[in-house]
Order: structure tokens, then sequence, then C-alpha cells
């Protein structure tokens, strides 16, 4: 019981690395779209453009909650070439962030190369903190864009359909030249989002003006929202196009510095006064004080727009959509209805297929899990010998980086996005059906986000290689499933999530409930 406490204080902030790296993305796009109002019902910003600029470079102070956590430098360089003129956008961004009590730095570099009309030809980004590195390359060709990420030492590469017009996710800054800009303007952007490699669309509006301090001066500053994926960042630009300020979600903030004050920054120097696992964590009003051994919940979840969110699954039951009244009841399945795997049924095939974070066809991963397995056939058991695995072999360590399966194999570190991850392809490769989920789990009077997999062994079963439990403890409560594309949802939501106690129970759901 010791060793599951102690664990559970490495709970890790999920969505922080998801809203990260969208954000970072995004000071490569939203930097090279050098507007000019658009024909009424256009919907390409690229047809609006003019390659007059030479070279702009922008330097952005980082805060969060008010206190300065590090820098972001954008830089566009004019490419003078017969062959394939353009531009160059570059993005270095360094920051330091405090997680469950540990801080960690963090980098991203970003290169975007564009054409005289500022369209994509070729992307490059890298995120890197604490010895993890991942990095994803892209290039346009066509409607045909080429996708390779590097983890750990493999490559892994795909091609999908995407706009001529397409861009990279967008975030942190919106723009860095916003000519003839006015009140009531409405772009739009077809947008890849790295994450899940899918395109979507970003709408850019100019919501009006008002007056901004800046240099000891009041100067009337455009307003302009972008909305991506249901969450929007503001920013306040002048009309010679500075962008001065810009919020985020997650309470970031970047405001226009000189080079020297920007870059004036030195991470062992930062004093942490917010923790933000612990920010955006969901208050509890019902202390909890054995959480691993909860067998049975009924919980209150209000704040936001239920039927976005995945919130029946493994144990957990919407039994009044009106209220958010929710029951979760985590029992240990019944061995002998587990099928032998690998599992064959086509209703479950989605979930045994491989993905560019969850690589389940890569050798090491195979040859682990079927290791692992030894020859046993019982899909449940197999199921629990890899959660155990994944927990004696996984050093718990609170980590900053895009998980991937192959490279948490090589590492043998992370949080529990690292051992979810690597969980469902250890078990995906040897046939079991098996998904992530994301959702809260109770540590210390909160609840805080988490990962944790649910795999198929006759019926749907919640585990916590994290926490090291076969059955997750019923303070999991569930909010969506599927990889990072799908925790971007939560950014519209994080600090929205309510939550009311009704009852628990430390005994098997058969028996009576107890409240407190």
């Amino acid at each position: 019981m010791s060793i599951i406490k102690s664990k559970r204080r490495k709970i890790a902030l999920i969505v922080l690395i998801t809203a990260f790296w969208l954000l970072m993305n995004g000071q490569l796009v939203r930097r090279e779209l050098w507007l000019t109002r658009l024909p009424s019902g256009s919907t390409s910003i690229a047809a609006s453009l003019t390659p007059e600029l030479s070279y702009k470079e922008q330097w952005m102070g980082i805060y969060y909650e008010g206190e300065k956590v590090g820098y972001s430098c954008t830089t566009a360089n004019r490419v003078h070439s017969a062959e394939e003129p353009g531009y160059i956008i570059l993005n270095r961004t360094f920051m330091v962030v405090e997680i469950m009590g540990s801080p960690l730095k963090v980098q991203f570099e970003g290169l975007l190369r564009t054409d005289d009309e500022f369209k994509m030809r070729s992307f490059s980004c890298w995120l890197k903190s604490a010895g993890h590195q991942i990095q994803i390359d892209g290039k346009l060709a066509g409607e045909t864009l080429s996708l390779s990420m590097l983890s750990g030492s493999k490559v892994f590469r795909r091609e999908i359909k995407a706009s001529k017009d397409v861009n990279l996710s967008n975030s942190l800054t919106p723009l860095l030249y916003l000519p003839d800009l006015e009140p009531g303007v409405t772009y739009s952007v077809d947008i890849l989002d790295p994450l899940s490699f899918a395109t979507n669309k970003a709408k850019i509006t100019v919501t009006g003006m008002e007056p901004y301090e800046y240099g000891g001066k009041q100067v009337d500053v455009f307003v302009v929202e972008t909305e991506y994926q249901g969450v929007t960042f503001t920013a306040w630009v002048t009309e010679s196009g500075d962008v001065l300020k810009e919020s985020t979600p997650l309470g970031w903030t970047l405001i226009r510095e000189d080079r020297d004050v920007a870059s004036d920054f030195r991470a062992d120097a930062v004093n942490f006064r917010h923790d933000i696992a612990k920010l955006l964590a969901v208050p509890s009003d019902v202390q909890i004080a054995e959480p691993e051994q909860t067998r049975g919940l009924r919980a209150r979840i209000s704040g936001i727009d239920l039927t976005q969110f995945t919130l029946e699954g493994a144990g957990q039951t919407l039994l009044d959509p009106a209220t958010g009244l929710l029951r979760i009841e985590m029992k240990r399945p019944d061995r002998t209805a587990s099928p032998p795997i690998p599992v064959t049924d086509p209703l479950f095939a989605e979930f045994l297929k491989p993905s560019m974070l969850v690589q389940s066809d890569d050798h090491a991963i195979q040859t682990l899990a079927t290791k692992i397995a030894g020859g046993e056939r019982n899909s449940l058991v197999v199921a629990e010998r890899i959660n155990q695995w994944v927990f004696d072999n996984i050093r718990k360590k609170v980590t900053f980086s895009l998980p991937s399966a192959v490279e948490v194999l090589e590492t043998r570190e992370g949080d529990c996005n690292e051992h979810t991850t690597l969980y469902v392809a250890l078990a995906r490769s040897v046939g079991i059906p098996a998904k992530i989920t994301i959702g809260l789990v109770y540590h210390k009077g909160s609840f805080y986000y988490h990962a944790w997999p649910e795999v198929y062994v006759g019926q749907w079963v919640a585990m916590d290689p994290t926490l090291g439990q076969p059955v997750a403890d019923a303070t999991h409560i569930k909010l969506l499933e599927g990889g990072l594309d799908q925790q971007a949802k939560l950014m519209q939501s994080i600090e929205k999530v309510k939550l009311a106690i009704v009852s628990f129970s430390y005994e098997p759901p058969a028996a009576a409930e107890t409240a407190s």
C-alpha cells in the first residue's frame, strides 16, 4: 500500500503536455500569416498575402500567472533563390515549468519553409525536455503531406491528404505582421494538427480596437482572437502590425519585449509560486483517506457540456445526464470469461491498430509483449502481466514530452502518459484490444488529470500501470478516450470542470455502499 501511495504522488498533468505542443507549433504558423483584408466570403489567407517582407524578428517574454518563466524568439527570413524563393520562419522557445513539485526545463524549436505566397513547403518541430526529444517533419507535395517522426532511435512515416493552403496547428502567437486590419473581419485557415495528423479549421477574427499602454504611452490596438478546437487565443496588435501581448489558455501570457529583456532569463532563478498541476486540479468536497481501496463512487460532474465527453466505459455509467450523476464500480473480471489471445472479433479492430505514437507493430514492442505473455493465452492473465511489468520496470518520473511507446521502452521512465502509451502498445501487439483513457483521479484532496488504459478481456476493464493497479480504483473518473488528439478537447474545459462527491465505498460494488 505504501508503494501505491508513493506512486500516486507522481500523477502528472497530461493535458499540459498536449496544450504546450499545440501552443508551440503555432508560433511558426500565425507568425507567417501577414494578413491583408480578405474578399468577402474568402476562406484562404494565402490569397491575400504579398511577399514584401525581407526580415522580421520578434521577442516575447513568457509569463505564467504573472511570473516570468521563459522567452520566445521568432524570425522570418526572405529566401532569395531562383529555384525555391520564399520564406523561412524559425521559432526558438525556452521555458521552465513546475509539475507536481518537479521543475522541468522545456525547449521547443520549429522551422517552417514557405513559398512566395507563404504556402507551406515543409516543416520541422522539436520538443526537448529532461533528456527526452521528439521530432516531427513534414513535406507537402501537391495535396500529399509526407510526415516522419523521430522517437527514441526510430523513425516512423506516414502520408496524409492535405490542402495546398494547410499550415501547422496554431497557438501562442497569432500574428507577426498584420497590415490593413478592420474590426469585424474574419479569416479561416486550414491547420495541420501534428498530434492527430489531421487537418482542422481555425478562425481568426478582429473583434475590435481598444487602448493599450505600451512604452509609457496609450496606443490604440486591434484585438485579434483565434479560435481553434474550441479554444480561444487573444492578441493585441498595433496598426503597424506589432504584437504587443498575447493571452493563451491555462494561464500563459506573452508580452512583447526587447531582445535583451526577453533573453535575460535564468531558469534556476524562477521562484515557483504556482504548480501547474495543482492549479488545474479539481478540488474535492470530500476527503478520501484510502483512494486506492475504493471500489465504488458516485459523483456529480458539472461546468462542462457533457455531450462532448465520453463519460461511460469500463465500470463507469452516466446515471443522469441532466444532473451529471456518475456511478463508478470497479469489479474484478471473471478470468473464465476472458477470450484467448489474439482477439479477432472485427468489432475491436480499431483498438488493435498501431499508430504513430502507439507503435504496437514495432519489433521490440512485439518481442517484449510475447515474453511477458510467456505462452499464456488467457487475455485477462496476459493483460495483468503487462500491467505489472510496466509498473515494475518504468521509473516514475514527471516527463514533459509527447509519449511514444518505443521511446518509453528505451528510456524506461515517464509519468502516467508514458506508462499508458507503452501499456496499450504492448497489449495490442499480442492481440488484446486496448485504448488510452483520460480523466481525473483523486490525490490528497483534489482530482488530478491522469491517463490510464482500458483493455478488453471479455469486458472492458480499467487498469492503471502507473499506480500498479490491475483494476483501477473507483476514484478514476473517465472523461475521454483516445490519444493526444482527443486530449486537446480538454483544453476548452479544463478549468471549468466541477465535481461533487455523493458517496464512495471501500467495499465491493455488490456490498452496501458506504456514504462519506
